[in-house]
């Protein structure tokens, strides 16, 4: 497995030539219906025989770092793989000293950031905002 992270001026042809069928296909939209590729988004994409198993991304503000867009294809869950993308993905944000907030919906996921030291912030229909306080790039 590798991974790939696409960031900045990146190659969005083949961003989309291995992402869009997320994007793209109803089995995907059905399950995350707010997947959109937002304008400075950094995508950590886990790729394995030229296949995505799974990905997260990182939306950066002003005044906070939303992370957004985790999922790992169904065949490849249990394996670590998110645990791999979440690596690559705090190394990335670990120099920032902004807070940051994720939103999930399922009971395991609220434990695994609690877990990271998040804490529930708000709720939101089905959605759990969890929020860890700004770091000083020390985590």
């Amino acid at each position: 497995m590798q991974i790939e992270k696409f960031e900045g001026d990146y190659n969005k042809e083949k961003f989309y030539s291995i992402m869009g069928k997320f994007f793209a296909e109803p089995k995907y939209k059905k399950e995350m219906p707010y997947l959109a590729n937002r304008e400075g988004a950094v995508w950590f994409v886990a790729v394995e025989n030229d296949q995505v198993i799974g990905f997260v991304a990182v939306n950066e503000a002003s005044n906070i770092i939303k992370l957004s867009h985790d999922y790992v294809v169904e065949p490849h869950r249990g394996k670590g793989i998110y645990n791999t993308l979440n690596e690559k993905r705090n190394e990335y944000i670990n120099r920032k000293n902004k807070p940051i907030e994720i939103a999930v919906k399922e009971p395991f996921l609220i434990d695994y950031w609690e877990k990271r030291g998040f804490t529930p912030s708000k709720k939101a229909g089905s959605y759990v905002y969890l929020r860890k306080e700004a770091n000083d790039g020390k985590d």
